[in-house]
């Protein structure tokens, strides 16, 4: 086997987003967030096990002995970390919705919940304010089985027993992801409560009691149902994006009679 200590040309064809990681991809990535690996030792794991390169060990000082193929060759820690801004948005809120596929036998719903029942996604996102509000707390544990709650209802049909730490990782970053999104896309509803960073994703929101909560959901069902009972189960049946633009063009509605009342 060759081994050189000489420059050599090796293919870095690592996934340019989020969007570009299948399962596979996304277990490393959850797994290494999960056990609370820093970023930096994220992306050089990625980066070197996403280019195919193996470290064998340690070659003096500063430098690493890897392998490619079958071939051998010398790599500095500076030069691993000059190419580690390439994998910079490791550190960030995925763009889109991004999740695993399948835990075990059973399909996630659709990542960015189209499709999905309105009352899948009010039940989910109570959830998810739910873990926001016992992380902020430090309630560690019942952040914890918030999470599990929520990842049973993205994954209908597994068993809880099979969620381990990455998943729950996945499934967080999932919510993180989706909220963002649609933020975005419906943004005269879903006003942004915190804007996240490299080393705070979940930015500073200010999450609504459980009353709250209640009264919000309320809110929403009677703003789609016009005060309608009759039409409750169906508005909860609506599919989410449908429900989530009729909410949107209402506060838009809204928004732009205020604006008005105030040039008055």
């Amino acid at each position: 086997m060759e081994t050189t200590d000489q420059p050599i040309n090796i293919d870095l064809a690592v996934p340019q987003g989020w969007h570009e990681l299948g399962d596979d991809k996304l277990e490393l990535v959850f797994s290494l967030i999960s056990q609370e690996f820093p970023l930096p030792e994220i992306q050089t794991i990625c980066l070197l096990r996403w280019s195919g390169i193996i470290v064998l060990g340690r070659h003096d000082i500063g430098t690493r002995l890897c392998r490619k193929g079958k071939r051998s060759f010398v790599v500095s820690n500076e030069q691993i970390a000059s190419l580690l801004p390439f994998l910079d948005w490791l550190g960030g809120v995925p763009p889109l919705p991004v999740r695993l596929s399948r835990i075990g036998k059973a399909d996630a719903l659709n990542a960015d919940f189209q499709e999905v029942p309105f009352s899948t996604f009010i039940f989910c996102d109570n959830l998810y304010q739910g873990v926001l509000k016992s992380q902020q707390s430090g309630n560690a544990q019942l952040a914890d089985d918030l999470l599990r709650q929520l990842a049973s209802h993205l994954y209908p049909g597994v068993k809880v027993k099979r969620f381990s730490p990455m998943h729950l990782t996945n499934t967080l970053y999932w919510f993180i992801s989706l909220k963002a999104y649609l933020s975005q896309v419906f943004s005269d509803f879903l006003k942004p409560v915190g804007s996240a960073e490299s080393d705070n994703l979940l930015g500073t929101p200010s999450v609504p009691s459980p009353k709250q909560l209640q009264d919000l959901m309320n809110a929403q069902i009677r703003a789609l149902t016009k005060g309608d009972i009759t039409k409750e189960k169906e508005i909860l049946a609506t599919d989410t994006w449908r429900a989530l633009a009729e909410l949107n063009a209402q506060a838009r509605e809204y928004q732009q009679l205020q604006n008005q009342l105030k040039k008055k």
